[in-house]
Formats: structure tokens, sequence, C-alpha cells
């Protein structure tokens, strides 16, 4: 919680996506590392919490807003391994490389964070 921040919700989104998905995506053993609940039931905690959160949405509206939140999530991860030295090691040149796919396609779609 030490990155939660005023502002816009989609920065807070993507710092909930990364905890428990985002960061976890290439090695899900990092959600029983630091959340003690399997990759799955991170998955899942985040799908529900994020459709509560935008209690009344669509389906489409939950997805759009998700891939928002995905972009500033995957930014930030590729951001991180990179100044942890990420690109000099096999994990960090699989996290990059994940993150770099993500927002290749994401990118095509999303055009505003704002929701």
């Amino acid at each position: 919680m030490d990155t939660l921040s005023r502002g816009h919700p989609v920065f807070e989104l993507a710092g909930m996506f990364n905890a428990y998905v985002g960061y976890s995506e290439t090695d899900h053993a990092i959600s029983r590392s630091f959340l003690g609940i399997s990759h799955e039931t991170a998955v899942e905690f985040w799908n529900k919490s994020l459709r509560l959160y935008l209690e009344g949405a669509d389906e489409d509206q939950v997805r759009a807003v998700e891939e928002k939140a995905q972009v500033v999530g995957y930014a930030r991860i590729m951001r991180r391994s990179i100044r942890r030295n990420g690109l000099n090691t096999k994990a960090g040149q699989k996290e990059i490389q994940n993150c770099r796919e993500h927002l290749r396609d994401l990118l095509s779609r999303v055009d505003t964070l704002i929701f």
C-alpha cells in the first residue's frame, strides 16, 4: 500500500493490478510469497475487486478500465525491472518482454487513461 496516492483512480487501480496480477504474471510463485495466496486466487481477487469498484458498469466498461490500469501497471513494472538491472538477467528480460508484449497490444486500443 506504500504506492497509494491521491489523484485519478487509474493509478490506484494500476497498483492493485500489479500487486495481484502484474508482478506475478511471469512467476506465479510471487503471489504465494508476497500475498500468501495462489496466483489464481490473486487474479480472482483482482477481478472481483475491480467489478465491485465499478459497481453497475457493464463488462465492456470494466474491460476498458482494466486495460487503462494495465497500461500504467505494465509501464511501471517495466520501468522497475529496467532500473533493477532486469535487462541483464533472464528473469528481468522475461518480465520486460511480457510487459512489452502487453503494452504493444493495449496501446492499439487505449487512447486515454481517463474513465
